[in-house]
């Protein structure tokens, strides 16, 4: 029924899917790799309690002899736009935080900066703005940070610590269209 939370598999049905979904990985990411063109890979089978299951196949570098290991990092682009839609769409289920609730009031280690607020209402900036890309801003992409680089917290990335493309700011009114 709509609403309710579904029951999840118990703990003995869990790990035999988790064991299936790792031996159909185990199979096809050789093939995938080869058929493809890419060094390695690294996957994880995960459930409720945390991981399960961590494999690692293939190199770091093409023409290089460093393996891919379960702790690699990747650099992952947009797929972690989908793992944060998630996230954020279980906010208000938990009654966290309304889709349609203005999230200026939830922003606790960054705020708009001046420019932003002088221009627009950022009050109109919501969930649903942010998940649907319609808030009025957006950012095209970041540069990758080197291995071994500390990373930037989220407050430096958006006032544009790697670069004059990167800091956030207004491609146009919020709600009225959409950037992506």
């Amino acid at each position: 029924m709509l609403g309710e939370t579904p029951s999840l598999p118990s703990g003995a049905e869990r790990e035999a899917l988790a064991r299936r979904a790792a031996a159909i990985i185990q199979d096809r990411a050789g093939p995938l790799l080869h058929a493809h063109g890419l060094p390695g890979l690294s996957a994880c089978v995960t459930s409720v309690g945390g991981p399960l299951h961590a494999m690692a196949f293939g190199v770091r570098e093409l023409g290089r002899p460093e393996p891919v290991e379960t702790g690699t990092i990747f650099q992952i682009g947009s797929v972690s736009k989908s793992i944060s839609s998630i996230a954020a769409a279980r906010m208000p289920l938990l009654g966290l935080l309304g889709l349609d609730e203005p999230v200026v009031g939830y922003l606790r280690s960054w705020k708009f900066p001046e420019r932003m607020t002088r221009a627009h209402d950022v009050r109109l900036v919501t969930l649903r703005g942010l998940l649907s890309h319609t808030a009025g801003f957006n950012v095209h992409g970041y540069p990758y940070v080197d291995a071994g680089q500390p990373l930037p917290t989220a407050a430096q990335i958006l006032e544009g610590c790697q670069g004059p493309d990167t800091i956030l700011d207004w491609k146009g009114p919020p709600c009225e269209t959409m950037h992506y």
